[in-house]
């Protein structure tokens, strides 16, 4: 191995230092090189910088090795400057980078003689003008990429030369305008990115020439309205993404020539209404339309939709749905129509829908439903009806929520009296169908906050149908499980009859007196009713925010992408990835060495960081303290599909949001009970069963640790043994369960969308984090990858 070793450096040259060298291959990274590394072998294909203190480029740098160099990436790096003339003798680089910099400008002929130039990434840097000089002579260049710079202006020919372009990425800038040529005759480009600016409009026929689009993002822009032919020429467009601009109306017929479209977001908008002409046949399967300002829905809306499996239209304003407005979805299997303002629904509006499965109806303002409503449905997963102003429910339509696995009643005024008997019996007969301890009575008040489903037959006798008094308004409004005021009745005191008002006068005094208490007792009264009035109109309010408390997660503040979501559908993942390898990714040679310890100070500087994952690699031993900048903010840990054999018990010490530990498919065959003992907010531990006895290792193999510098060393080492004296896993593992978890709750699920970005590094890479110490990111080690 060492004599292999060697010849190879023999022909190569020698690797810089401070750097990593695999094949023709070098990665050099670490705060402490400030110069470009010296002595680079005159064959390096394939040149990477990343996260060093590197100032300025210069000719010089590339002149060893500028013949040779077909990749050359810059990241994470302070760069301010590269000199004019830095790339003329790198005819056949091509792939160049310059990622995450401080460069403002470049020269206008830095790029003149890279004409096998195929991907160009300038993104995350302070560019403040895009300049078509740059462009001129890049012929062959496939993917261009100025994100995340400060660019305010495209210029209308900086893109005639690129005529070859298929990925072009603008987004995260602040561009306020386009011209209706800016993207003149790219017709072979596939995706185009102009997210996150500034533009207001898009002048008609901008896209006309791009017949091979297959991804257009234009979400989170200021765009208020689009011409009706904007998209006429992109029949191979397959996602269009809209979500987040101000739309007020989308012209008819201007989604109608998309037969590919299979993606398409309009959420958090300010769309009014939608034509029944407004969608063509598409094989869009899920539709995005909450948090825009839609009131109705009419007949065919979406009868063109005829593979839609998802829609969604909560928080709007929607206060009447046509029945044939779901028509034509046969395999519709999700609505939501959450938040809005319906009152009732019609009694076709869900038929025709053979697969439909959940239907959330909550936060609305429903008084009635249809007996036949959901008449035909047999798969019916989840009804959500919680918080509406059902005073009851008709038993036909009880009578066919028998086949539904879950609905939820709560926070509705109902209404105890005769009429709640088929609502009582359907959850006496269903009782894991509902949540029985929320579903009560809000009157009479003798019986508000008890259980319907408790309620026997002599309570309900006493207050018929016409006994009860019908709920107000403002009684509808107010929080569930609170009981109405009690009516104020005048006292005797308070009750004059006429012969004591005109009772004889027999002394000036007693009339006087007389006169003072009645004036007191107006006075007294006229406090009371205040005070009553005050408190209804106060509680009428609360009620109100608490009833619409969720719909303010629609208008959400625009600049705010951490909103949280009530529930999945509310928040969709947008799939943003361009077809093909990015090649400015260091290279897996350099990711995938076999990691085997972590040391104190691979986490330093990264106190808000939440989330770690340490999975599929032959990781035996994590150091003591290798946590200690993370007490107040780790929350999650994976150590799953590793070979450690045993855990200190200080490991976790000091972890005082800690809630989720992974140790699945490992070698470790006991734990000790103070290893858990401090975690005092610990919700999840997995596995729950104990894992395969596995020997401990005892062979040589070849390691490589994090160490808490910037340099990767390798080593031979033997494989770790276990000191700490333990307790079996199988006899262990419930009393940590049962001390530590029972009384948390497990809210966990697999589906839940988090609003933390996630920015996935391996294990060597660890100069990396101190770049990441601001920011609130997860850590993945199976793989390295852009955010």
């Amino acid at each position: 191995m060492v004599l292999s070793v060697g010849i190879m450096c023999g022909v190569l040259g020698a690797c810089p230092d401070e750097c990593q060298c695999r094949d023709y291959k070098i990665l050099c990274q670490g705060r402490s090189i400030t110069e470009f590394p010296s002595s680079v072998p005159g064959s390096t294909t394939t040149f990477y910088i990343s996260n060093t203190n590197i100032t300025t480029l210069k000719p010089d740098d590339l002149a060893d090795f500028a013949e040779a160099l077909g990749i050359f990436v810059f990241k994470d790096t302070g760069i301010r400057e590269v000199f004019p003339g830095t790339f003329d003798l790198t005819h056949n680089l091509g792939a160049l980078g310059f990622i995450g910099t401080e460069l403002n400008d470049l020269p206008e002929a830095l790029f003149l003689n890279l004409v096998k130039l195929e991907s160009l990434t300038l993104s995350g840097n302070k560019l403040l003008v895009l300049r078509p000089a740059w462009l001129y002579s890049l012929a062959a260049l496939r993917t261009l990429d100025f994100s995340k710079n400060l660019i305010t202006s495209v210029p209308e020919k900086a893109f005639r030369s690129v005529t070859q372009l298929e990925h072009l990425t603008l987004a995260r800038n602040n561009i306020n305008q386009l011209s209706r040529d800016t993207f003149r005759g790219l017709s072979k480009i596939k995706s185009l990115r102009l997210n996150r600016n500034a533009l207001r409009a898009i002048p008609a026929g901008a896209f006309d020439d791009l017949v091979n689009l297959e991804e257009l993002s234009l979400q989170d822009n200021a765009i208020t309205h689009l011409p009706a032919n904007l998209f006429s020429q992109l029949q191979s467009l397959q996602k269009l993404y809209l979500s987040n601009n101000r739309l007020t109306s989308l012209p008819e017929g201007i989604l109608l020539n998309l037969p590919n479209l299979a993606q398409i977001s309009l959420y958090e908008n300010e769309l009014q209404s939608l034509s029944p002409g407004v969608f063509g046949h598409m094989a869009v399967r899920e539709l995005w339309l909450y948090d825009n300002r839609l009131t109705r829905l009419e007949d065919h809306t979406f009868s063109n939709l005829t593979q839609l499996r998802l829609l969604v239209l909560s928080r709007n304003q929607i206060s009447s749905v046509s029945p044939g407005a779901f028509s034509g979805l046969a395999e519709l299997g999700e609505v939501s129509l959450h938040t809005n303002l319906l009152t009732s629904l019609q009694e076709g509006t869900f038929q025709g829908l053979p697969k439909l499965v959940n239907i959330s109806l909550e936060h609305n303002y429903i008084r009635s439903l249809p007996a036949r409503l959901l008449q035909g449905h047999s798969h019916l997963g989840q009804l959500d009806l919680h918080n509406n102003s059902l005073p009851n429910l008709p038993s036909e339509l009880l009578s066919t929520l028998t086949v539904a696995k879950e609905v939820l009643l709560a926070e509705n005024p109902w209404k105890c009296d005769q009429d709640i008997v088929p609502l009582r019996d359907w959850l006496t007969r269903n009782p894991t169908k509902a949540n029985l301890s929320t579903v009560v009575c809000l009157t009479p008040s003798v019986l508000s906050g008890d259980s319907i489903a408790q309620l026997t037959d002599e309570e309900l006798t006493l207050f018929t149908p016409t006994a009860v008094p019908d709920i107000t308004p403002t009684e509808k409004r107010r929080k569930p499980h609170t009981p109405p005021p009690k009516r104020s009745t005048p006292s005797p005191a308070a009750e004059a009859t006429p012969t004591q008002e005109q009772g004889e006068d027999t002394s000036s005094g007693q009339g006087n007196g007389e006169g003072v208490s009645r004036n007191m007792q107006i006075i007294i009264i006229a406090v009371v009713c205040t005070t009553i009035i005050t408190s209804l109109i106060v509680c009428c309010v609360c009620w109100r925010r608490n009833k619409r408390g969720s719909r303010n997660l629609g208008r959400r503040n625009k600049n705010n992408s951490s909103q949280s979501c009530e529930k999945e559908t509310d928040c969709p993942k947008e799939n943003q990835d361009v077809d093909g390898k990015d090649v400015t990714q260091i290279p897996e040679e350099f990711i995938n060495t076999p990691t085997v310890s972590i040391e104190t100070g691979a986490f330093k500087g990264l106190v808000d960081l939440k989330h770690i994952e340490i999975s599929s690699i032959p990781l035996t031993s994590v150091s003591v303290g290798v946590f200690q900048d993370l007490l107040h903010n780790l929350e999650k840990l994976l150590l799953k599909l590793n070979q450690i054999c045993s855990l200190d018990i200080r490991l976790f010490d000091g972890l005082k949001n800690f809630q989720i530990l992974h140790l699945a498919k490992k070698h470790l065959r006991s734990v000790a009970s103070a290893l858990f003992s401090k975690l005092h907010k610990l919700q999840l531990i997995f596995p729950t069963s104990p894992p395969t006895t596995v020997p401990l290792p005892t062979t040589t193999v070849s390691t490589t640790t994090i160490p808490t510098t910037t340099t990767i060393t390798t080593t031979t080492t033997t494989a770790l043994t276990t000191t700490q004296t333990t307790t079996p896993l199988t006899s262990t593992m419930p009393t940590i369960i049962h001390n530590n978890i029972a009384n948390h709750s497990a809210n966990y699920s697999s589906h839940h969308y988090s609003n933390n970005h996630t920015v996935h590094y391996h294990t060597n890479n660890d100069t990396a984090y101190n770049y990441l110490a601001n920011y609130n990111y997860s850590a993945n080690y199976d793989h390295y990858a852009n955010e």
